[in-house]
């Protein structure tokens, strides 16, 4: 036994049919990069977190192995071994220079070029984060216009066919008005779900962000504050 949104599609035009056939498509790959995202930004922001409460309990860089080796691998993890790669080597830089003058314009230089770097490596997490939010948005403004499209299209067939028969009885008009409902239907189960888990990882990501953001942050401390005692230690 058919269910009426069946018989609506049975009884839809071409236009119709086709107009529904990309809100399926459209309501397909909406889901996936729903579903794909839920878990991915639900993985990150937990992984986030963990580093962070035991990153801000570390007395200095040099105790950084002491983080669990699965928390340190995430995008907080990736931000902080920039800054140790990058003491590292303004360390050994350091070494090699004798008055103070030199070692100061060589710390305010480098830091600052490390702090652009570890910038780098937080927008490409960024972008990470927002993959696919583009097509949330595009499907969530767009959706609601590809349904509407068909609506005027089944109404104005509807229009035809009691112009063309001299009649507006059911028959003639509902496989026009079929048409039209099914297509806005469509239409919004297609935008609905894509605007809310949208502006949803939206808010999402930009916590995700701000998280990464206060790790760079006190990573860069912890940075400053060790070149500082290889500085002291050479005066």
């Amino acid at each position: 036994m058919n269910t009426p949104i069946a018989e609506m599609l049975l009884k839809s035009g071409p236009v119709g049919l086709a107009v529904c056939w990309v809100l399926i498509i459209s309501s397909f790959i909406s889901w996936v990069v729903i579903i794909n995202r839920f878990f991915y930004l639900g993985m990150v922001s937990g992984a986030t977190r963990k580093f962070r409460k035991q990153f801000e309990k570390l007395p200095s860089l040099r105790e950084y192995a002491n983080i669990e080796p699965r928390i340190r691998n995430s995008y907080a993890g990736d931000l902080v071994e920039c800054y140790i790669r990058e003491f590292n080597r303004i360390a050994q830089d350091l070494q090699r220079l004798k008055n103070s003058s030199e070692l100061s314009f060589y710390f305010e230089h480098q830091t600052a070029i490390a702090q652009e770097k570890v910038q780098k490596e937080t927008s490409k997490a960024a972008r990470r984060l927002n993959w696919g939010f583009h097509i949330l948005a595009i499907m969530s403004s767009a959706a609601p216009f590809v349904g509407l499209f068909g609506t005027v299209w089944g109404i104005m067939d509807s229009f035809f066919e009691i112009g063309n028969k001299g009649s507006a009885s059911l028959t003639v008009v509902a496989p026009g008005i079929a048409e039209a409902l099914i297509t806005t239907v469509a239409g919004l189960v297609v935008a609905i779900p894509s605007v809310v888990f949208y502006n949803l990882f939206v808010h999402k990501a930009e916590t995700i962000e701000d998280d990464l953001d206060d790790c760079s942050d006190l990573g860069f401390t912890k940075l400053k504050e060790e070149l500082l005692l290889v500085i002291s230690g050479k005066s």
